[in-house]
């Protein structure tokens, strides 16, 4: 028998009973494992003399802080934020000077580069290693795991002298991409959204997670190609009334229509990310094609008709479903709801 089969060869009953299993939030432990690696981590900039009067705050986001993780992802997602310099984006026909700000003396790659160094001196450098966009801090002498990114304040002005709250925050890839962030915008539009299907939205999302590493576990290669995050704009995309059956099995059933629904890529990228939320219905395709590949889940799942397919055209052209707090490549920063994936890296496990 197929690792495929072994994984779908489930009753609705017993379903029913492993969906249960997932479904509840982290543990003491986990919580615990969040704290204490925040803690460690402001230790270390707190520390940095280069840092001193720079502004800086430290913070979790992803999905330790919005509650959704899993116990598989280990790693606590980190920013070290400062707003002694700030990464802006003005309306047509507004400016820096209007808007009060001059240029910056302080730059982003000096902010990183400062960071990375307080983190050495705290953590020692075999413990700390410099991603594209983040820190991979992990010491067992400490017992901290954590992804640390350096990020400035991001502030989008609507108008000469206005601006969205809370702000964003910007970092900025080695490689020299810009990454827009909406840390707060996600937690709250998470926590909004989980009330409103009756404490389901949350939980369906550790379903989700769980059951995906399960298939990787099977050797169902098409799910390694689904970061985590994207679990959760899905299923924040999900229409409310999908959520909120007697079983947790029916959720899943109602959210997780494959191939039911066909927008378009503009459509499907409305959303939770936004500062504005707009919270248009979008396509809950469970669809992710690259290379030329669609990831399929319904055949393990059993609750959905197919994958559909968008005529082979990859994720960089047709864009996905975005959800709360943005970890992608913005192509207009003028327009905070359309936002396209160009690397699968830029989904930072949230």
């Amino acid at each position: 028998m197929s690792n495929t089969a072994t994984t779908s060869a489930r009753s609705k009953p017993e379903w029913e009973a492993q969906f249960r299993k997932w479904v509840g939030a982290a543990s003491d432990t986990e919580k615990t494992r969040r704290e204490h690696a925040e803690s460690m981590i402001r230790d270390a900039i707190q520390g940095s003399k280069a840092l001193q009067g720079r502004l800086v705050r430290v913070f979790a986001q992803g999905s330790y802080r919005n509650n959704t993780n899993v116990p598989q992802e280990s790693d606590v997602d980190l920013c070290v934020c400062s707003s002694y310099t700030i990464d802006l984006a003005l309306p047509p026909g507004a400016t820096k000077a209007g808007a009060g700000l001059s240029d910056a003396t302080y730059d982003y790659a000096t902010f990183k580069s400062d960071v990375g160094a307080a983190l050495v001196a705290k953590f020692g450098s075999s413990a700390v290693k410099r991603g594209n966009k983040a820190f991979d801090v992990s010491d067992s002498g400490y017992r901290v795991e954590a992804d640390v990114v350096a990020a400035f304040d991001h502030r989008r002005y609507t108008s000469q002298t206005e601006y969205i709250k809370p702000v964003g925050t910007c970092i900025r890839s080695d490689d020299g991409h810009e990454i827009i962030n909406w840390p707060e915008q996600h937690y709250m539009n998470g926590v909004a959204k989980n009330q409103a299907t009756g404490m389901r939205f949350k939980g369906v999302t550790r379903i989700l997670k769980e059951l995906r590493f399960e298939m990787i576990d099977a050797g169902i290669t098409a799910a390694r190609h689904l970061p985590s995050y994207l679990v959760e704009c899905l299923v924040f995309n999900a229409p409310t009334s999908d959520f909120g059956h007697s079983f947790v099995y029916d959720d899943l059933s109602s959210c997780w229509h494959l191939g039911a629904t066909s927008v378009s890529g503009r459509e499907q990228a409305a959303a939770m990310d936004s500062p504005v939320a707009r919270g248009r219905p979008v396509a809950r395709d469970l669809v992710v094609e690259r290379a030329g590949r669609s990831a399929q889940w319904a055949p393990a799942l059993r609750l959905g008709s197919g994958v559909a397919s968008r005529s082979g055209r990859s994720v960089r052209q047709v864009g996905v479903a975005m959800a709360p707090g943005s970890q992608v490549h913005c192509t207009d920063s003028r327009r905070p709801g359309y936002l396209e994936w160009n690397n699968r890296d830029d989904l930072a496990a949230g």
